[in-house]
């Protein structure tokens, strides 16, 4: 399943972008159809507000349409409810009375799942160096974490997270975190972090090899292996890096390869 990865994706023209974040298939007396709606503010951070979708959105209107196969297809389309985790988009033209009344159903943000009764989004994002319970993410800039799981990542290191997203019955929005998934192989996200924006995306780190020993490490080609063509020896030293408890450990080692430009 593709997975859009910016608010940058949607067209210039659409004015809105919005996560479904009620399920309209649970068995409900009432079904609100809420939408998290995804804005950008003047700091270029991702900001929330809650909409609805009215029941105008799924009655599907013929306009003259004598195509019977056509206009079955659309009343079918049309009247496919929405589903938590749904995305859709809409202009300012499409609400009225504060509802929306047309929707346009587009790619996914997020894997989504409900577990254990929560329904839940799973969100690439990197903890602050400087506050080890703040979770930025692109869409979710300011997720608190909890004392235990605070201390299972490091801070600045790309990780993926559930967070669980619900309405309650006064039309309130919840936001909470609930636990990390794993280490993401992307790092842009980092880069793309508020205390990052302005620094560097490529960190380089100084080995004053003259102090560590790794000189002596370092074999000289023999002569007799000289053959004459332009020689080159490149050095490759891997760094530890851990992200997660119990996670894989990779430590220091040494690498030689000789490469011959005849």
């Amino acid at each position: 399943m593709h997975f859009r990865t910016s608010l940058l994706d949607v067209d210039c023209a659409m004015k809105h972008v919005g996560l479904v974040v009620t399920d309209t298939q649970l068995a409900e007396a009432v079904v609100r159809n809420y939408v998290l709606e995804f804005k950008v503010n003047d700091k270029n951070e991702c900001t929330h507000a809650l909409a609805q979708v009215g029941h105008a959105a799924f009655r599907f209107e013929p306009n003259g349409a004598f195509d019977q196969v056509y206009v079955k297809n659309q009343k079918r389309r049309l009247e496919r409810p929405l589903s938590f985790g749904d995305v859709i988009e809409w202009d300012d033209a499409d609400v009225t009375n504060k509802l929306i009344s047309r929707i346009r159903r587009v790619p996914p943000l997020f894997e989504t799942r409900i577990y254990d009764g929560r329904s839940q989004v799973l969100v690439s994002g990197v903890v602050s160096p400087s506050d080890k319970f703040l979770f930025w993410s692109q869409y979710f800039p300011r997720i608190e974490i909890d004392s235990a799981s605070s201390n299972d990542v490091l801070p600045n290191v790309s990780v993926s997270a559930w967070l669980n997203i619900a309405v309650d019955a006064d039309r309130k929005l919840c936001i909470e975190f609930d636990s990390f998934e794993n280490v993401e192989c992307e790092t842009s996200i980092v880069a793309a972090a508020p205390w990052n924006r302005n620094g560097s995306k490529y960190t380089t780190l100084t080995i004053p090899i003259n102090d560590d020993g790794l000189e002596s490490q370092i074999e000289e080609p023999e002569m007799s292996s000289y053959d004459g063509g332009w020689k080159q020896v490149l050095i490759l030293c891997s760094l530890s890096i851990v992200a997660l408890r119990g996670a894989p450990q990779l430590r220091g080692n040494l690498h030689r390869w000789e490469i011959n430009f005849l």
